[in-house]
């Protein structure tokens, strides 16, 4: 009996790891798309099986100026998983669908030259742009941002003024080119908040803000008068236009109330003085 028993625990035991094993060559499959990297011509998406070779594909990318030398894993450097008669290099070794992407090299006597981009005070990289030289180029589309400013274009020196349009086509010399990003600071007007009475008691501090921008919410306004309630900040001491409506529902009870801004973005540029304007009925909120 006990001989039977172990048995049957052998045959379990092999009946799951074949089982297992069905399952996960499932999940040894990806898909494998291609990107000609400054050439053109890819070939279609295929699939690649992990620890296997690579699958058979065809159209050999071309570049004007460059020799294919095969796809990899990254736009330079990486692994080579094609050779550049698009052969299997390697195995598949990874475990995710994957991008290829197509290398090149310089054909015997071309020469190119390098542009580079700068962000110049903004945030962000852009990689450097290869063409060769005596031939027509097409900037790469800014990606650079910088906060409370707009991108106006680029300049050939860090304090100079725009040259080239953002993704501009125009003839290109034998020599590097260190471009640098133009920003344009975004103006701000100072808004500042007048309680509209002598006998009124705290202040709120003055904000700023770009035209067509949303005003902030103002909350916890401290600003007081015996028996009467703020209906909202207007652009008049009498009738105006209003841009902050008063709103809390506990003010009636000692609560502080919050500032709401009312309509759509700022819309004057100037700086300017807002007014409260009073009532006697507590504004309840909604």
């Amino acid at each position: 009996m006990r001989k039977i028993l172990i048995l049957l625990v052998l045959i379990l035991s092999v009946g799951f790891i074949a089982c297992s094993d069905s399952g996960s060559s499932k999940d040894k499959i990806y898909t494998i798309t291609f990107d000609a990297n400054e050439g053109t011509g890819v070939p279609t998406p295929v699939e690649a099986i992990y620890g296997k070779p690579m699958p058979a594909i065809s159209i050999i990318p071309e570049r004007t100026g460059y020799d294919f030398v095969g796809y990899f894993d990254d736009k330079t450097g990486g692994t080579k998983y094609y050779n550049a008669d698009l052969t299997s290099a390697a195995n598949w070794g990874k475990k995710e669908n994957t991008m290829l992407y197509a290398q090149w090299v310089l054909e015997e006597g071309t020469v190119a030259i390098t542009i580079t981009y700068n962000n110049n005070g903004g945030t962000g990289t852009m990689e450097p742009q290869t063409v060769l030289e005596n031939t027509e180029v097409t900037l790469r589309a800014n990606t650079f941002t910088r906060g409370g400013h707009t991108f106006e274009g680029w300049a050939t020196s860090a304090s100079g003024s725009v040259v080239y349009a953002n993704e501009e086509t125009f003839p290109i010399g034998v020599s590097n080119i260190d471009l640098y990003a133009v920003w344009n600071e975004i103006p701000t007007y100072q808004i500042t908040f007048n309680s509209n009475a002598g006998d009124a008691t705290g202040e709120i501090p003055p904000v700023r803000v770009a035209l067509g921008a949303i005003l902030p919410t103002i909350s916890d306004v401290k600003v007081r008068r015996e028996g009467l309630f703020i209906v909202g900040y207007f652009d008049a001491s009498t009738g105006g236009k209003m841009y902050y409506q008063s709103y809390n529902q506990n003010m009636a009870y000692g609560g502080d109330p919050v500032l709401s801004p009312v309509g759509g973005g700022w819309d004057k540029e100037a700086d300017t003085v807002l007014y409260a304007q009073w009532t006697t009925t507590p504004p309840y909120g909604k």
